[in-house]
C-alpha cells in the first residue's frame, strides 16, 4: 500500500509542523467539569471530553476518534470538527494517538500490512480496549453505544477492534479504511454497525481494494454477513452534499438491508481522494449515524 504521508488540506501549518515532528498538537485540550479528568491513559494519555453541563451520574454514550498514519487524532478533529459535538450530541469523547515510528510517524497497529512498519508488534487493541474500560470506570457509559471514527490507518484499527472477540464497539465509521486480507483473521463474535466513506478516486486506498488490503464494497459484504442482513447492497436514492467539491449530490448512499440488529452502509463519494474537503454536515450525520445504531 502506498504511504499515507498526506495531510488533511484544511489542517494549519502548525498541526502539519507538530505531526511530522510527532509531537502533541498545541491546540488546547477539553475542559470538564468537576473532577472528571481530561486525560486518561496513564503513560500513553488520550485527550478525554464530556458535555460542559455533564453531571456525572448519567450513562454517556462513547465515541472514540481514530488519526490517520502520520498524524494525530487532534488533527483529525481538526478537519472534521468531532469535539464541538459532545455537548449537543450528548457524548463522551476519547482522542488517543498511535505510537510514534522510527520515522517520526503516529501509526496503529491494525493489521499485518498496516500500518506498524517497524515491525514493533505494540497492541493497539489492548490499549483501546484498556481506553474503553477506563472510560467506564470513570463516569458511568452506555456500552449500547460505543463508536469509532477513524480515517485511513486510523479506520483500519477501527476494523481491528470490531474483529476482536466480544468488541466493545457496537459502531465504526471508517474513512478511506480497510481490514485483513484475509477473512479468517477476523475474530468478531459481535454484530457491529459499519459505515464505510470512501472518495471515488481514492488512490492511497484505492476503492477496490490493492494487493495489501481488500476494497471498500468487499469490507461491507464481509461485515453484512456477520450482521446477518438479508439483502445486496442497495442504493438509497439521490446523492447527499457532504463536500465541497464543486460536484452536486457527489456522495451516494447504498446499504444492506433486513440485518440482524447491526447495520452495513457505504458513502461513496464521486469525484474525491484519499482527503474529501467534508462540510460540517458530514460529520453531523456521521455520527448521528453510529449513535443512532445501539447494540442490545
Amino acid at each position: 500500500m502506498p504511504s499515507l504521508h498526506l495531510l488533511p488540506s484544511r489542517a494549519s501549518t502548525l498541526l502539519a509542523l507538530a505531526v511530522l515532528a510527532g509531537c502533541p498538537s498545541a491546540e488546547p485540550g477539553p475542559s470538564n467539569p468537576g473532577d472528571i479528568p481530561t486525560e486518561l491513559g496513564g503513560d500513553r494519555p488520550a485527550a478525554f471530553q464530556v458535555p460542559a453541563d455533564y453531571d456525572g451520574l448519567s450513562p454517556l454514550p462513547l465515541l472514540m476518534l481514530l488519526g490517520g498514519y502520520d498524524y494525530l487524532s487532534a488533527d483529525l478533529d481538526e478537519w472534521l470538527g468531532v469535539s464541538e459535538h459532545p455537548d449537543d450530541l450528548n457524548v463522551a469523547l476519547l482522542m488517543p494517538d498511535g505510537l510514534i515510528d522510527s520515522g517520526g510517524s503516529p501509526f496503529w497497529n491494525a493489521t499485518d500490512t498496516c500500518c506498524d512498519y517497524d515491525g514493533t508488534g505494540v497492541d493497539d487493541v489492548a490499549y483501546l480496549e484498556g481506553l474503553i474500560t477506563e472510560a467506564g470506570d470513570t463516569i458511568p457509559l452506555d456500552a449500547s453505544r460505543v463508536v469509532l471514527v477513524g480515517h485511513s490507518n486510523g479506520g483500519f484499527m477501527a476494523y481491528r477492534m470490531a474483529c476482536e472477540a466480544d468488541t466493545p464497539v457496537t459502531a465504526l465509521v471508517s474513512i478511506a479504511g480497510s481490514g485483513w486480507l484475509d477473512p479468517d483473521d477476523c475474530d468478531a463474535t459481535e454484530p457491529v454497525s459499519v459505515l464505510q466513506v470512501h472518495g471515488e478516486d481514492d488512490e492511497i486506498m484505492p476503492f477496490a481494494g490493492d494487493t495489501d488490503a481488500p476494497g471498500a464494497l468487499e469490507m461491507l459484504e464481509r461485515w453484512a454477513g456477520r450482521n446477518d442482513c438479508t439483502t445486496n447492497l442497495e442504493s438509497q436514492g439521490d446523492g447527499r452534499e457532504y463536500a465541497d467539491d464543486g460536484i452536486d449530490d457527489e456522495t451516494a448512499v447504498s446499504r444492506y438491508s433486513g440485518c440482524g440488529g447491526q447495520d452495513a452502509e457505504l458513502w461513496l463519494m464521486e469525484g474525491n481522494d484519499h482527503y474529501p474537503e467534508f462540510r460540517p454536515l458530514f460529520t453531523t450525520a456521521a455520527l448521528d449515524w453510529g449513535l443512532a445504531r445501539p447494540r442490545e
